[in-house]
């Protein structure tokens, strides 16, 4: 009896243990539903959603646990064999031709992953021009490519802002299209980013130069400064000369 009552005793306490775990989830849940609201607009009322543009509904999850939760984990390894290896570099990038290319032929699946990368993925954004080809590389995850941007010649930024895509396999011979649609991605931002860096810089330089021209007023015109002008000529005492 005495075993019975404290096998009882110790049910009931695992028993509350599991209550207390799960209220302590829901109370989680409850906050992150919250936390979710604050960030996309939830209206809880209506328990619509209204996404802001470019909405990343996969921050802080790979590759991996995205194709999970869309249950196409199927076609993880042709992605990542074809360059598609990183979720910030898909969106924009990647389209229904290049899953052909790599042998996903279903088109089911093919309208699944499209859209839901739509719904659910963002772009790698710069936010300025790299100062060096390494810092570039690394930040679009493509660090192990250095040495061959650096043999050949390509090893500034301003010459591979110059890259033609041709030279990605004809000169760096790299052979992923993920990999090269993601170079070329970047680069294309990054002239933007470069132009609109180079604009404001001459607005600057333009607005500087009116400045100066406002500050610096002669007495007399350019034409009457070419022709000459009389100085009247007066002495402590005299007459005008």
């Amino acid at each position: 009896e005495v075993v019975a009552r404290k096998k009882r005793e110790e049910e009931e306490e695992a028993e509350d243990q599991r209550s207390s775990s799960l209220a302590l989830k829901d109370d989680w849940d409850e906050i992150d539903t919250m936390m979710m609201a604050l960030q996309c607009d939830i209206d809880l009322t209506q328990q619509t959603i209204r996404r802001p543009s470019g909405y990343n509904a996969t921050r802080d999850k790979s590759l991996e646990d995205w194709l999970v939760k869309l249950e196409l984990p199927e076609i993880q390894t042709m992605l990542e064999l074809n360059g598609w290896d990183h979720i910030e570099f898909i969106r924009d990038v990647i389209s229904r031709e290049d899953l052909t290319a790599m042998g996903i032929n279903n088109d089911k699946v093919k309208r699944k992953f499209l859209n839901s990368v739509e719904e659910d993925l963002m772009n790698y954004q710069h936010g300025s021009v790299p100062g060096t080809v390494e810092e570039w590389l690394s930040s679009i995850h493509l660090s192990k490519y250095l040495n061959k941007f650096i043999s050949s010649r390509m090893g500034s930024v301003s010459r591979v802002l110059e890259i033609w895509e041709v030279e990605l396999t004809s000169i760096l011979n790299i052979e992923p299209i993920g990999h090269r649609k993601r170079i070329m991605k970047s680069i294309r931002d990054l002239r933007t980013l470069q132009s609109s860096f180079d604009e404001a810089e001459k607005r600057k330089r333009e607005n500087k130069s009116k400045s100066t021209e406002q500050e610096t007023k002669w007495l007399h015109s350019k034409e009457d400064m070419i022709r000459g002008v009389d100085y009247p000529v007066r002495y402590f005492g005299s007459a005008k000369l």
